[in-house]
């Protein structure tokens, strides 16, 4: 120990550039490697949920209208998605998603209690909409929620999701 001490009183300077430049060297690493952690797993997340590449908001489409975009060179999946601006009867405003589930591929449900919707008068909502078993009134149609979850999509928001055919 006492020899290192005798080094840094007779060169400090040139022990904490050392150490400065050990640091920046350090640093530098974690910052070159941050885009690239970032990326893989962005990408991850994204292919596990199935976020889409492109969303196009459109008047409504019918299934036709959604199969011949589907069939359209370079475009390897089209699903319809209907967002509808809604009020409980606790006066919240929020919007509900109408999915497919039986079909859907793309912006996937993930849920974090309950179940998936298994006839219309069944939603999923965000975790702190309601809990797995609460009624909700919305436009004057009584659901249950079932299940609480959301999508990568609607993360930023309180929404309920009910089926498309609701």
């Amino acid at each position: 120990m006492s020899g290192i001490l005798h080094q840094f009183s007779r060169a400090p300077g040139r022990i904490l550039a050392s150490i400065f430049a050990l640091a920046l060297a350090v640093g530098a690493i974690g910052v070159l490697a941050v885009p690239t952690v970032a990326g893989g797993t962005l990408h991850s997340a994204a292919e596990s949920s199935g976020l889409a590449d492109i969303v196009v908001a459109t008047t409504p489409l019918d299934a036709d209208q959604i199969a011949r975009v589907a069939a359209l060179d370079g475009v390897a999946a089209a699903e319809g998605e209907a967002v509808l601006a809604v009020t409980t009867a606790a006066g919240t405003e929020t919007d509900l998603i109408g999915l497919d589930f039986d079909q859907q591929t793309m912006d996937l449900i993930e849920l974090t209690a309950g179940r998936m919707p298994a006839d219309g008068h069944e939603i999923v909502t965000s975790p702190g909409f309601g809990e797995v078993g609460d009624r909700v009134v919305v436009d004057d149609a009584l659901f249950e929620i079932v299940g609480n979850g959301g999508t990568l999509w609607w993360s930023d928001s309180a929404v309920a999701y009910a089926d498309l055919d609701s």
